[in-house]
């Protein structure tokens, strides 16, 4: 206690410390981690002090089970090509940002990220943030970003790859997760709810959102602009999504209910494929140039309008369930140039948005990859109607297997996914050219192409 200098890490030393209790330190822990030396920090508590822990790091740190409380500037500073990963830490009420990362990458796992950026009132700051990161990784695995003064994570000066798991990002005083220019965002099973502004704002960056939830963030839930997306199997309620200027886009089997407007296509084109829209003002909106293709397979109920097409361009949403299965009903549902007949008269399958739980599937299924072409990685859904032995597996056109990409004695039922990121069972990266998928689940099989580019 009150030991005012911290503990500096001269080059080439290491730290290992346990039930270490700081208090009134300038810096608690500081230098730099070199390559071949170790940073260990656990059971711990770091409180009232200038700064937590600011290292140069060229190798891994370690912070395990620590508190880090009321300190007045960033309670974690890491700089350099190395890595942090943090295990059931807490880090809440610093005055300025809670963790921050100037290229080195971060693993952050059961950690708790509440209230911070509060020193300055008219300078608030936000619970993570992080620039740099070419060819690193942000992960954060079952964590809490809460109630933070300006945002959650505020990455858009990070230009790595970003991923969120089983992750809540709540009440924040303003977004939720601010991206520009990172080479990948993934967030899977995550709760994005009640921020004061938009919950994720993702731009120019190659982004994949699955079974995650948007609710009540009072700016919208989910807004991209630029880049790619793929949103599946996730839930907006009271909340929407707004695509601007994305081409290569995939909203599916998703649920949007009581939004003004549930899903906003401005000069994108988004394939809209087996999602439900129940409640909204508008479940559709469509400005152009460019248009939604295809839209089909959705559900489209209990809405003011159920598309709104503001492009100029006619609209193709034939093979809909529009909640009947009377025309004049129907017609009076849309704005703007739309071709919505055929219709579809009754809920097709396939429009749960479960993974792996709830209703089950109806038919079994190997669903497209996307993206497809790929260059990093494509995801690959199949459902599963009953509970069977599994394999999926990706072929060269010679038959020869490149990489299982699942197999078990027993799964299902529900709908799931595997991702492929164009390697190998050895990790050795296949070559360009075009690929099998191969599903087999008991007696049933199903087969699909996807093409790898490099």
């Amino acid at each position: 206690e009150d030991l005012w200098a911290g503990l500096r890490l001269a080059p080439g030393g290491s730290i290992d410390a346990a039930g270490v209790t700081l208090d009134q330190a300038v810096i608690g822990f500081g230098g730099e981690l070199t390559a071949a030396a170790g940073f260990r920090l656990r059971d711990g508590s770091l409180e009232r002090m200038a700064r937590g822990v600011d290292l140069d790091v060229f190798g891994l740190a370690s912070i395990d089970r620590t508190t880090f409380r009321s300190i007045a500037d960033r309670a974690v500073w890491v700089r350099g090509p190395g890595s942090l990963r943090m295990r059931s830490g807490v880090v809440e009420e610093i005055g300025r940002e809670g963790i921050f990362s100037s290229a080195a990458g971060l693993e952050l796992i059961d950690t708790r990220i509440r209230r911070n950026g509060i020193l300055v009132s008219d300078d608030p700051r936000s619970g993570l943030a992080a620039e740099g990161g070419v060819d690193r990784r942000l992960e954060l695995w079952r964590c809490e970003v809460e109630e933070n003064e300006l945002h959650g994570l505020q990455l858009e000066g990070w230009k790595g790859i970003i991923e969120l798991h089983g992750t809540s990002v709540t009440a924040n005083r303003r977004d939720g997760l601010r991206v520009d220019g990172a080479e990948r965002v993934v967030f899977e099973e995550v709760e994005v709810h009640r921020n004061r502004g938009t919950g994720a704002h993702l731009a120019a960056t190659a982004s994949e959102v699955w079974t995650t939830d948007f609710d009540r963030n009072l700016g919208g839930g989910l807004r991209v602009e630029g880049g790619t997306v793929a949103v599946e199997m996730s839930h907006f309620r009271a909340n929407g999504a707004t695509l601007t200027g994305t081409r290569a886009a995939a909203v599916r089997t998703s649920d949007f209910a009581n939004a003004a407007v549930a899903l906003h296509s401005v000069d994108s084109a988004p394939a809209v494929v087996e999602n439900r829209f129940t409640g909204n003002v508008t479940a559709l909106r469509v400005d152009g140039p460019a248009v939604p293709d295809p839209i089909r397979d959705n559900v489209f109920t209990e809405s003011g309008l159920a598309l709104e097409n503001r492009s100029g361009v006619e609209l193709d949403a034939r093979g809909n369930y529009w909640g009947s299965d009377d025309p004049d009903e129907i017609a009076g549902q849309f704005s703007g140039e739309v071709v919505w007949n055929p219709f579809l008269a009754e809920e097709p399958p396939g429009t749960s948005n479960e993974s792996g739980a709830g209703e089950t599937p109806l038919a079994f299924a190997l669903r497209d990859p996307w993206p497809n072409p790929f260059n990093g990685a494509t995801t690959i859904g199949y459902d599963l109607p009953s509970a069977s032995p599994l394999r999926l597996v990706v072929y060269d056109l010679l038959g020869r297997r490149v990489r299982t990409l699942r197999e078990d004695p027993w799964v299902g039922p529900g709908r799931f996914r595997a991702v492929w990121d164009g390697a190998g069972d050895q990790g050795r990266p296949a070559a360009s050219g075009v690929y099998l998928l191969r599903l087999t689940a008991g007696p049933e099989r199903a087969s699909g192409r996807v093409v790898l580019l490099r």
